[in-house]
């Protein structure tokens, strides 16, 4: 059995395929999460807010890496429920970051959406400029896991994916493919622009970020930088789907009271000195068709 792995929000769509991989690759792996869920790999039901829960589990398990996965991703939620969200962004990774600080390697998966989205391609040296709670909180967090671990490595992220229980959430890519499917139209932001990894890269990031034993913040992005609109077109001509169903707009579209980054583009030129990897979206979307095919048979 090799290392012990312990994995926060393992019920996500993120934590959980990083769970899967690190056991697939024979790490001894606890995933946690607040849902009961079916799951290939050892996985326990835990409250990251419940200290007196969360360190009795630090203590038995005793992990030899911690992958912060766990995070509100509804905006309007950690608007409307700000200390909930504090807990879990800030709070929560202080308490993981300081288990055992220099023998554990904690990792942090954090967002590009730290930047305002002014101009893109931010390196890992740029002012950083929260929009929103969702966001200055995950900043927050970086500073939480820095300060109670030295070695703590940060990653910036954003993330394309699919639930394997279509109950636990509904993706960007999920919307899309039901869309799509059901032959209907949707509007494709042509003035958001990103550039996502799909979830088995980021775990890719991870295990090149620990051979190398990398510490500090680090951007993780594919190499192609594109809108919301082009990622729709890329998924709808991917699966077949007519994709004239895509329809170019513009996010002013959109009413929110809630400030989003409109280009979050991350440059990914030093993960790519250090690992040696360029990632490109093809692969990532070619990947993801492949898994979700076999996810559906």
């Amino acid at each position: 059995m090799g290392k012990k792995v312990l994995i926060t929000g393992a019920s996500g769509m993120l934590g959980f395929t990083i769970a899967r991989a690190f056991f697939e690759d024979h790490y001894d792996v606890l995933g946690i999460g607040r849902k009961k869920i079916p799951s290939p790999f050892p996985y326990t039901q835990a409250d990251l807010l419940n200290e007196n829960q969360i360190t009795d589990t630090l203590t038995t398990f005793s992990p030899d890496i911690i992958v912060h996965c766990a995070a509100n991703v509804d905006l309007r939620d950690c608007e409307e429920n700000r200390p909930y969200t504090y807990a879990l962004h800030v709070n929560s990774t202080r308490k993981l970051a300081s288990f055992r600080p220099g023998k554990t390697r904690f990792i942090y998966i954090s967002t590009d959406s730290v930047f305002d989205g002014l101009t893109g391609n931010y390196n890992e040296k740029e002012k950083t400029s929260p929009l929103n709670y969702y966001a200055s909180t995950k900043l927050e967090g970086e500073t939480a896991a820095t300060q109670s671990n030295a070695a703590a490595i940060i990653i910036r992220t954003n993330i394309y994916g699919f639930h394997t229980n279509p109950e636990m959430g509904n993706s960007l890519f999920e919307w899309l493919y039901k869309t799509l499917s059901q032959n209907a139209s949707l509007h494709g932001f042509t003035d958001v622009c990103f550039n996502p990894l799909y979830v088995s890269q980021v775990f890719e990031v991870i295990k090149d970020c620990l051979a190398v034993e990398f510490k500090g913040i680090i951007h993780a992005g594919c190499k192609d930088f594109i809108s919301k609109y082009t990622f729709a077109i890329r998924v709808a001509a991917l699966f077949g789907f007519d994709i004239s169903l895509v329809q170019p707009a513009s996010s002013a579209i959109f009413q929110s009271v809630i400030q989003r980054p409109a280009n979050t583009t991350l440059n990914v030129s030093y993960l790519e000195s250090l690992t040696g990897k360029a990632y490109s979206l093809g692969s990532g979307l070619v990947a993801l068709k492949e898994d979700f095919l076999q996810s559906a048979t």
